[in-house]
């Protein structure tokens, strides 16, 4: 017998995780209704057409396919079921949203600090979780989350904050904007040692960031998700040359930062303790950058994956990806209608479905080092593609080619950075004007790369299309998933890791299979 046969084999959350989307697109998407449940249909037929061929004669063959479907279906309907569950949670949600006056007539609201604050050109911005509001004619208690913009001073989480400012409707709810503000001490104890603690090592990092020289606004970028002080020019290449993502936190960030600390950590300890010493350091890093979908997937998937490890098993990436779709949708009902956590699962999703079929097509044509990338920006381009044009209604499909140029020099520019702020604040001046130097040059590499790519026409579409197309691709994502067990011993799949790492060559020791390295 060359591979299992046994239910338990089968991707079974990866047929959930494809529900619960298909189930949270078409509650999302009541007029595409009809698409939507054609994807649906796809998706099940899917589960249905890639069953494996019984191994053990017809008899025994039907009897396993038999099984097999039953559990795939009874999966898919589970992931319907909790994507529903998910969409009725943001719904009560909304309705428990209570603001008892117009929000015109309101003039002064108070609240508890959410957020990770953020500084912008207008001072500091964060969310606010507002419980009291008041207008000309008095008090009135509320209950609304609303980003508020423009404080003087940076405001730290779990604070009770008072707010003067204008609380004004927009499209995803009210945002506030401040004239003045007076802190009014903590909500809680361990609010105020969660931002004692990573608040301080974010202020020492961000002031050796200031040391950097010229180059500063992008390692804050890179590393803090901060594009406070980045030129505008320099958003805009990003953008018009289809790699704004390299600017936005993501796995692909927390991976370099991984495998940095693995790599620098595994000679004294050994690669499995070092993975798990650097989930800790990821739960410092999202402390000091605060809640970002991308970087919640990442680092949801990369705990995942170690924890294969230390049982003894390999890593399954596509099985990892829709166990922190289901987790997260759960645990955030929140978030799943925010671009970034769409664009997170569907880039992921595309490099592990898209990608590593393209990848073993080009197999005899290209070698592995342009292989591998080229397939995971096609993948990743295609899967997101819906989405962008959906809320830009304009791709710039020349970000495929483009990635494959500047990503490396991010990743570069990422590792001197690292270093250099490590030189700034153990004190080694000439190590970090030498590294500063290098930082300009690589900025400058980047930009120019980025106004060449820049020059390539975009393809704009009509947003109402989205839908449809967003069908299209859950469909055609469900056609290419293999369902089927992955034979016992056999080679593993080419591909990224999870959490956006690159993957560990093929090994029986779980040391070597697992890893950003």
């Amino acid at each position: 017998m060359t591979g299992r046969t046994h239910i338990i084999d089968t991707n079974l959350p990866g047929a959930a995780a494809c529900g619960a989307a298909v189930a949270l697109y078409l509650t999302a998407r009541v007029p595409a209704a009809m698409g939507l449940a054609a994807a649906g249909a796809a998706a099940l037929a899917a589960v249905l057409l890639h069953l494996p061929r019984g191994a053990s004669g017809a008899c025994g063959g039907a009897t396993s396919a038999a099984a097999r479907a039953g559990a795939l279906s009874a999966a898919l309907a589970f992931g319907l079921l909790v994507g529903a569950g998910v969409r009725l949670g943001v719904w009560v949600g909304e309705e428990r949203t209570h603001l008892p006056v117009a929000s015109t007539a309101v003039r002064v609201a108070e609240g508890t600090i959410r957020g990770r604050p953020r500084a912008d050109r207008g001072g500091w911005s964060t969310t606010m979780e507002i419980d009291l509001v008041e207008t000309a004619s008095g008090e009135y208690g509320a209950h609304i989350e609303a980003p508020v913009y423009g404080l003087q001073r940076r405001p730290a989480p779990g604070r009770r904050i008072r707010v003067e400012g204008r609380l004004t409707p927009g499209d995803h709810g009210h945002y506030l904007v401040a004239d003045s503000a007076v802190e009014r001490g903590w909500a809680g104890s361990l609010a105020r040692i969660a931002d004692a603690s990573t608040g301080l090592l974010a202020r020492k990092v961000e002031r050796a960031m200031s040391a950097l020289g010229p180059a500063a606004w992008l390692s804050r970028a890179l590393l803090l998700g901060r594009t406070d002080g980045a030129p505008a020019y320099a958003e805009d290449v990003f953008r018009r040359s289809g790699t704004a993502h390299i600017l936005a936190l993501s796995g692909m960030h927390l991976g370099i930062l991984i495998a940095l600390s693995v790599m620098l950590l595994a000679p004294f300890m050994g690669r499995r303790r070092a993975l798990f010493a650097a989930l800790g350091f990821v739960g410092v890093y999202l402390g000091v950058v605060g809640f970002r979908a991308s970087l919640a997937r990442a680092s949801l998937m990369f705990a995942l994956g170690t924890a294969a490890v230390a049982l003894g098993r390999r890593p399954d990436p596509m099985r990892i990806l829709a166990v922190s779709f289901i987790a997260l949708a759960v645990a955030a009902p929140s978030s799943i209608d925010g671009l970034s956590f769409q664009l997170s699962f569907a880039a992921l999703a595309g490099i592990l479905i898209v990608g590593r079929r393209l990848d073993r097509r080009l197999q005899p044509v290209l070698p592995a080092v342009l292989r591998r990338p080229l397939a995971a920006s096609v993948g990743a381009q295609l899967a997101t593609l819906p989405l962008l044009l959906a809320a830009f209604g304009v791709a710039r499909p020349v970000g495929v080619i483009a990635t494959l140029v500047m990503a490396p020099l991010a990743v570069l520019f990422v590792w001197v950075s690292v270093g250099a702020i490590a030189a700034v604040l153990s004190g080694g001046d000439l190590i970090a004007d030498a590294a500063s130097a290098l930082l300009a040059a690589l900025e400058q590499a980047l930009l120019a790369t980025g106004e060449y790519f820049s020059r390539a026409p975009g393809l704009y579409a009509d947003a109402e299309w989205a839908p449809v197309a967003g069908a299209l691709v859950v469909a055609i994502g469900a056609a290419g998933l293999r369902l089927d067990a992955a034979p016992t011993g056999g080679a593993p799949t080419s591909g990224a890791a999870p959490g956006g790492a690159a993957p560990a060559a093929a090994s029986e020791d779980p040391d070597a299979v697992w890893g950003p390295l």
